[in-house]
């Protein structure tokens, strides 16, 4: 024991102190290098370490054995295979050099050591910072036993005794022991590295916000070196990032601040505060002094200061900061909006008091949880993959979700959320804000319901009913088979409500529904046409007969004795049919051919069905006929324009007038629109008759302004001449040829049914004409599909009540339910609205009391011609009913 020399054991130890201060510098002194260059550097570091290393020493050489295999077995594990295996090639080659006669095994040595690291690092799963003593101990240990058989077989001379004393204890015990030290001390320092990145990388966001509202951020370490600073501080400062790192807080304070602030930062540093705010001077790049607020936090790992974060603010801005601090604090927890803040792996971070009204979760429930917590389950797995992909594609996303709030209760929100990134792109966080629309969604599905079912029976209305049929009618055009239109109307209904009263009526309504329901198959469709009328469709024929049994037990159910509160009822119903693709024509069309049927069924007797007769040569004979009389009245000019006011009850105002066509014939005298417009429906004679109309409204126009009458004028218009080619530029063409009025006076009006085969088609024909300063108005509306859509998507500023619903108001409460619907509808979409079929004063007085102002009418005014209307317009005033005050 007098010859143990302790040197070599300091000198071991050193230098593998040598190699944790290396791992330590390594970071920092290559941090501006590339991988490959940082990993060459670092193998070039650790080359010069293992030589100091493997200088000859005096006694043995498992001294210099024993602590090369520690060195390089660190080495694989921390620094990675690159470094190492240049490390290991450093020392092959010096220990080769050398010529001792034990050098191969040294090679041997170095190669397993190295080797084992390397293998070690690659398989370990809990990650170098997690890696704890007992297996760095049981490393140490597996990597000695190949340097042990190594050094034995070198020292095949020694003693058993002094082997195992001097050599296997310190190879198989304290070698372990340092090797579970140096790891231990690698980890830590690797853990503290990972802990700073992390705050640092968090740090990102919070640096983002504070740029937003031009604050200065920096970080320092305790010597007082800036390790970073934001765009705002190198624009307060004058320096750039890179100057700024080569300098100290103190060298940028100016000096009279500097002994102020070293005692509140020896302060922190002794523990007795953990952060100041302080105002003082700082010295700009150029010389001068800037008076700013700074204020210091630091950051703390196991008691001792690693960082600190300091805002630097214009002392003039500091009070704005603080306002607008609690401003986004107020705005966060009182936003209407639910407000979630996420990491990047959808971890909830932060919500606002919205949020835990919304769900009934608290802040402390749902921090912590994932987003994925709140799904209802009703959202489909493609839904929420579509979702994200559009999130790390474009960093947004906007939509609907349902999720399910504490209670267990489904609601539907809007939601919209948005990615954070830090300056390198990467995703840190994600802010969703979220209104709940559940009540909103149930009111628009009540609408839909309302505007596609019959509020009576609850079956489809004609709306629904002509979206089934045309569905029916393309299906049967792509697959083949066909299908039959059914009208029923009810036998003498009439005499039921006169005897029992119309809520007796009703009651037999929905009792017939039922009954007729029950007899369809699942894939027909039964509506409630109006009134005591019903169609049905029936679907998925391959023949004309095979609904033959479908209309024999309809017809049966038909016949029959019903009990309504405590009345029994005998009931029978006539019934025709028409079948498509027979009956070749539009859905409209198939339906007015069964109503057709029907009516023949009722006059030949009732209580049967009867199928629509398509041999109609004589029908087609006499509408060729009539054409030709009609082009006949084009040509010697019988069509003349009436004019009918629209004016406001309240005011007594006229706004307008309606043209309205009729027919000067030569020997039956003056005839009604009915006479004639339905026989050129969609026929290219009614494109020269809705033409000669416009042109004539135009001229009167001009002809009443010359007379100091300045009123505009509207003109019906089918879907067939809106729809054509050309119309626009048409229209552009007449209004030129009247420059003298303004486009403004003329108004479009469209039936409510116009725009069903197409709306887009027509919307964008409707924005180009309104572009040319013409307006829009939807005539009758009620009496078709009443669609919310063509609300929604339509350009028009009026709707017009069809007036076979103003007409009964006063006697039908089912009428004055519809009207006093459709003006609210109007005024929900910011709509005008006017009244057509005012018989009388007291319809009037009745509509004014319910919100509807604008009307026209026979009780205010007839139709008349052109002359009239000055002398009219001076002289009317509104009934004295009409004032509500």
């Amino acid at each position: 024991m007098d010859n143990v020399s302790f040197f070599p054991w300091i000198y071991k130890a050193l230098l593998l102190i040598l190699m944790v201060l290396l791992y330590a510098l390594v970071p920092q002194t290559t941090k501006s290098l590339a991988k490959k260059r940082k990993d060459i550097v670092t193998g070039l570091y650790l080359g010069l370490i293992g030589i100091l290393i493997m200088m000859p020493m005096p006694n043995s050489p498992s001294y210099i054995y024993d602590a090369i295999s520690i060195f390089l077995a660190i080495s694989g594990l921390y620094f990675g295979l690159s470094a190492t295996l240049i490390a290991m090639f450093i020392v092959i080659i010096f220990c080769l050099s050398n010529g001792r006669e034990e050098s191969w095994l040294g090679v041997l040595l170095i190669l397993s050591s190295g080797c084992i690291g390397i293998v070690w690092g690659k398989i370990n799963n809990s990650g170098l910072n997690n890696i704890s003593i007992r297996e760095l101990f049981l490393f140490g240990l597996i990597v000695h036993i190949p340097a042990l058989a190594l050094i034995l077989w070198l020292s095949s001379t020694v003693s058993m005794p002094e082997f195992l004393l001097q050599t296997a204890l310190p190879l198989l015990v304290i070698s372990p022991i340092v090797v579970a030290l140096m790891g231990g001390s690698l980890s830590k320092l690797l853990r503290n590295q990972l802990a700073l990145g992390k705050q640092l990388e968090d740090g990102v966001l919070f640096q983002s916000q504070f740029n937003l509202i031009d604050v200065g951020v920096t970080v320092t370490l305790p010597n007082n070196f800036l390790l970073r600073g934001n765009q705002k501080l190198t624009a307060i400062l004058g320096y750039s990032e890179t100057e700024l790192k080569k300098l100290t807080w103190m060298e940028i304070t100016h000096p009279d601040d500097l002994e102020r602030e070293l005692i509140e930062f020896n302060k922190v540093l002794s523990s007795e505060i953990d952060c100041y705010e302080i105002g003082k001077r700082f010295i700009h790049k150029n010389g001068s002094s800037i008076d700013l607020h700074t204020t210091v936090s630091c950051y703390r790992n196991e008691g001792q200061v690693e960082f600190f974060i300091t805002t630097l603010l214009d002392a003039t801005k500091r009070i704005q900061h603080k306002e607008n601090v609690s401003l986004l604090a107020t705005v966060f927890n009182n936003a209407l909006e639910a407000i979630t803040i996420t990491d990047a792996y959808g971890t909830i971070i932060d919500v606002n008091d919205t949020f835990m009204q919304m769900t009934g979760y608290s802040r402390e429930e749902a921090i912590g949880q994932n987003s994925r917590s709140f799904q209802s389950g009703r959202n489909s797995k493609n839904f929420y993959e579509e979702m994200w992909h559009a999130l790390l594609k474009k960093g947004f996303w906007g939509g609907e979700v349902v999720n399910l709030r504490k209670s267990g209760e489904f609601y539907t929100e809007m939601k919209k959320i948005s990615a954070v990134r830090n300056e390198d792109g990467k995703t840190t966080h994600y802010v969703a804000l979220c209104s709940d629309v559940t009540q909103m969604r149930e009111h628009e599905t009540q609408l839909k319901r309302s505007a596609q079912y019959d509020t009576l029976t609850g079956l489809p209305n004609r709306s629904l009913l002509a979206d089934r049929l045309n569905m029916a009618i393309i299906n049967c055009k792509q697959h083949g088979g066909v299908l039959a239109v059914v009208f029923l109307d009810l036998d003498d209904f009439k005499v039921v409500n006169d005897t029992y009263g119309h809520d007796v009526g009703d009651s037999l309504l929905i009792s017939f529904s039922r009954r007729m329901k029950n007899v369809l198959r699942a894939g027909d469709t039964l509506s409630h046409f109006g009134g005591d009328e019903f169609v049905a469709i029936l679907t998925d024929l391959t023949k004309f007969e095979d609904c033959l049994p479908v209309l024999e037990r309809l017809l049966h159910k038909t016949v029959t004795s019903i009990k309504v509160d405590g009345h029994l009822i005998e009931l029978s119903a006539s019934i025709g049919v028409t079948i498509y693709p027979q009956d070749n024509v539009d859905a409209e069309q198939l339906i007015r051919h069964a109503d057709q049927a029907m009516y023949s069924a009722k006059q030949s007797g009732k209580k049967h069905f009867q199928l629509f007769d398509t041999k109609i040569d004589k029908a087609i004979n006499a509408r060729q006929q009539n054409l030709a009389d009609i082009q006949s009245a084009i040509d010697n000019n019988e069509f003349v324009l009436y004019y009918q006011p629209k004016v406001n009850m309240l005011s007594g105002e006229v706004h307008g007038v309606e043209a309205l066509i009729r027919r000067q014939h030569p020997m039956r005298g003056l005839l009604p629109p009915s006479e004639f417009l339905p026989i050129i429906e969609n026929h290219p004679i009614s494109l020269d008759v809705g033409e000669w109309v416009i042109d004539t409204a135009l001229q009167q126009i001009s002809t009443w302004q010359e007379e100091g009458l300045n009123i505009a004028v509207s003109v019906n218009i089918s879907a067939y001449q809106l729809q054509q080619n050309g119309f626009v530029h048409r229209l552009e063409a007449l209004l030129s040829d009247h420059s003298a009025i303004s486009p403004s006076n003329l108004e479009l009006e469209v039936l409510e049914t116009s725009a069903l085969d197409d709306v887009e088609n027509v919307s964008d024909i409707m924005e180009s004409c309104i572009r040319l300063g013409v307006s829009f108005a939807i005539d009758d509306f009620g009496t078709g599909y009443s669609s919310l859509t063509y609300l929604r998507r339509l350009p028009t500023r009026i709707i017009k009540i069809d007036q076979s619903f103003v007409r009964d108001i006063l006697q039908d409460p089912d009428d004055l339910s519809i009207v006093e619907g459709v003006i609210g509808l109007a005024k929900s979409f910011k709509l005008g609205v006017i009244a057509e079929g005012v018989e009388t004063v007291e319809h009037g007085a009745k509509l004014v009391r319910i919100g509807c102002e604008m009307a026209q009418g026979y009780g205010i005014a007839r139709p008349m011609p052109a002359e009239q209307v000055l002398d009219w317009s001076k002289n009317w005033k509104p009934d004295s009913s009409w004032n509500l005050k």
